[in-house]
C-alpha cells in the first residue's frame, strides 16, 4: 500500500427503491416489486455472502484484475416509511455494477421469475449472461464506508 493511501476494508452500498411513488416512473420500474417475495430475495442473496468469483455479476468494461470478492452482508428491508424496500449488500470492494447486477438477479427471484437457489448456480456459472438485467442507477448509494 502507498505511503498516504487508505485501504477500503468495508463499503456498504444500498439500493433503495420507493414503491409508492405516483406517476410513469412507477408503472414502468417500480410496480412490478409492490408484489415482490422478500423471502425469496433474501434466500437468493444468501448465496452472495463469502469470498467468490463474481464474474456472473461483473459489468461490461469492467478491468479489475480478479473478479474475487468477499461480500460480508446482503440482505433485504422493508423500513417504517410504505413502500420503501431496501436491499443492502456490503463488503470489501465491488466490481463494475456488481451490486446492480445483484440486485436484478435477486429481484427476479423475487418476482418468482426463477429461484432464489438459481442465484448461486449463477455465481457457481461465472457468466455473466447467466444473470439478470441490472437494476437502473436509480436508488443506489454507497451508504458507508470504513477504513
Amino acid at each position: 500500500m502507498a505511503p498516504g493511501r487508505l485501504r477500503n476494508l468495508d463499503a456498504l452500498v444500498r439500493w433503495s427503491v420507493f414503491a409508492a411513488a405516483v406517476g410513469l416512473f412507477l408503472v414502468l420500474i417500480l410496480l412490478p416489486l409492490i408484489s415482490l417475495n422478500r423471502y425469496a430475495v433474501r434466500e437468493g442473496l444468501a448465496h452472495l455472502v463469502g469470498e467468490h468469483d463474481f464474474s456472473s455479476f461483473r459489468g461490461q468494461g469492467c478491468n479489475a484484475i480478479s473478479p474475487v470478492r468477499t461480500i460480508f452482508r446482503a440482505e433485504v428491508a422493508k423500513h417504517d416509511v410504505p413502500g420503501l424496500i431496501s436491499i443492502d449488500v456490503a463488503g470489501a470492494g465491488f466490481l463494475r455494477h456488481m451490486v446492480r447486477n445483484i440486485v436484478g438477479t435477486v429481484v427476479n427471484a423475487g418476482k418468482g421469475k426463477h429461484s432464489a437457489d438459481h442465484v448461486g448456480e449463477i455465481l457457481r456459472a461465472r457468466d455473466r449472461s447467466a444473470a439478470g438485467v441490472n437494476a437502473p442507477p436509480h436508488g443506489l448509494f454507497l451508504w458507508s464506508v470504513s477504513y
